[in-house]
């Protein structure tokens, strides 16, 4: 009898699209913190702009923070994790945090003291890409929530030569790298721009 296949959550799935998930995916350009806990209940109320927008002017502790749009952005994610074992081969560790460094044009000084006060707080972050797609997670399926982040850092901004202009690094590590490869959570086609929101 031939044995089926078996992946690390049970039997496999097929590896043909699906309409629901053709999506056309992108770079990341933004990105919005919001609480450790905070979700939003269900997929239907995560495509309303209105909805972002009461997130956005919600308490302080309840409240979605949009940062300004990325400018450059260099990814620093860590590969996979491996160990060679001289009996069983090769030996899969974990897998590697992603990771990458927006830059940002920060304004003035004053604006990037402001931005600098999120630094090393715990935090989720839903990424939003240039095609206007907001990616995210699910724990349960039907909530959708930010993804968890291990680092969020605004970086100093640095002196620069002349003819160019300072920008802030924003550096940003994702905690758990199934969460949105195996749990992810896409909203695309919105009918408005989620790049368009303002902190």
């Amino acid at each position: 009898m031939a044995q089926k296949f078996v992946g690390t959550s049970g039997a496999v799935s097929n590896t043909g699209y699906k309409r629901q998930i053709d999506v056309n995916m992108s770079a990341i350009e933004g990105l919005i913190l919001t609480p450790d806990d905070a979700s939003i209940d269900t997929e239907a109320n995560a495509r309303l702009e209105a909805t972002w927008n009461t997130k956005r002017k919600a308490a302080s502790g309840d409240r979605f923070y949009p940062f300004p749009n990325a400018i450059t952005l260099t990814l620093q994610s860590q590969e996979d994790i491996y160990m060679d074992s001289p009996y069983k081969g090769q030996i899969f560790v974990r897998e590697g945090k992603d990771s990458f460094i927006m830059n940002i044009d920060p304004k003035n000084p004053t604006y990037q003291s402001i931005l600098r006060t999120f630094n090393d707080g715990s935090y989720k972050v839903f990424l939003i890409d240039a095609n206007q797609n907001i990616l995210g997670t699910s724990s349960n399926g039907t909530l959708v929530e930010g993804l968890s982040v291990n680092l969020f850092r605004v970086q100093r901004m640095g002196l620069v030569e002349s003819g160019n202009k300072p920008l802030t690094a924003i550096k940003v590590t994702l905690n758990d790298p199934t969460e949105l490869n195996d749990r992810g959570v896409i909203l695309e086609n919105l009918t408005w721009n989620p790049l368009n929101l303002q902190g």
